[in-house]
């Protein structure tokens, strides 16, 4: 997930096939979700059902998507992937997701292209898929955990108080959307060569017809208002500070964003006509090398 913000927000730009129905989420969670963090979780991604990655794959394998499939996803009000520390991502799935429906449902709908089975050990449901793999889950009220078994064993024990606040903090400041994310690594750092606190990503439209159209804002926190206004300079000009020569079309894309700094805050405002002209795969294979680079220490 270290550079999915920069992907999702480019690479939905050069694809309209990924443009999902414009919706909207709420800003803020319906339930403590954040009960769930564990104190490993580095960066979280909040999405509706329809922008759900994980939903959204299962739903293209599925040609048509059965009754039982449909109803699941209409059920989910939010879905969160939360990246663990050099282990992976584990997800909660916000809803009215009774655990025999969801069990009998994925057995059913993945039977022509998986063969799963559904065992159980203790307080999870085993979902075995043979080459595919095994995951877990376990539900909470109106919530499912599903990852590897440590994920969500490691998720349903006591949460500390300290790590919930922090992370209720962080969801409170996310920008409403189709899918928002928090992160504290240094992406925008690297791009522009000013230190971060920590930024977000929000998708706020997105439109399928007449014409794909898409709508974000990202927004950077900064540790010092002088260091906020050099990178709001900064994103005006286009000046990309990475030291991998990036894709010619990427500071023209960033030069027509609206960039506006208050204090110790960039806010980014941006639509899918500034990356007009953005070569996708030059672009995936700048940000690859990009992403390779932040994580050699």
């Amino acid at each position: 997930m270290v550079n999915r913000l920069l992907l999702a927000l480019l690479v939905a730009a050069c694809s309209s096939k990924s443009t999902p129905e414009s919706t909207e989420l709420p800003a803020s969670p319906t339930l403590d979700v954040t009960r769930f963090f564990t104190a490993d979780v580095t960066g979280a991604m909040r999405s509706d059902a329809h922008s759900s990655p994980v939903v959204s794959y299962v739903s293209s394998l599925l040609k048509p998507a059965p009754a039982c499939w449909t109803k699941l996803a209409k059920a989910i009000r939010a879905s969160y992937q939360l990246e663990v520390a050099g282990h992976g991502s584990y997800f909660l799935f916000e809803g009215d997701l009774p655990q025999a429906e969801v069990e009998s449902c994925i057995t059913s709908a993945l039977g022509d292209i998986l063969q799963v089975r559904v065992t159980h050990a203790g307080d999870l449901a085993v979902f075995e898929t043979g080459p595919a793999g095994t995951a877990y889950a376990a539900w909470r009220g109106s919530v499912v955990i599903a990852g590897t078994s440590a994920q969500v064993t490691a998720a349903l024990q006591p949460s500390d108080p300290t790590i919930a606040k922090q992370w209720r903090e962080r969801l409170a400041m996310l920008p409403p959307g189709l899918m928002s994310m928090w992160r504290d690594d240094a992406l925008l750092a690297r791009l522009f060569g000013v230190p971060t606190s920590s930024y977000a990503l929000a998708i706020t439209r997105a439109e399928k017809t007449p014409k794909p159209f898409f709508a974000g804002q990202l927004v950077g926190q900064y540790a010092k208002p002088e260091e906020a206004a050099l990178a709001a300079q900064r994103i005006r000009a286009g000046e990309i500070s990475s030291a991998m020569t990036a894709p010619p079309q990427l500071a023209g894309a960033f030069k027509r964003m609206k960039v506006t700094s208050a204090a110790t805050t960039v806010t980014i405002d941006f639509d899918s006509t500034v990356f007009e002209g953005l070569d996708l795969e030059q672009l995936q294979g700048w940000l690859g090398r990009l992403a390779a680079a932040q994580a050699t220490p």
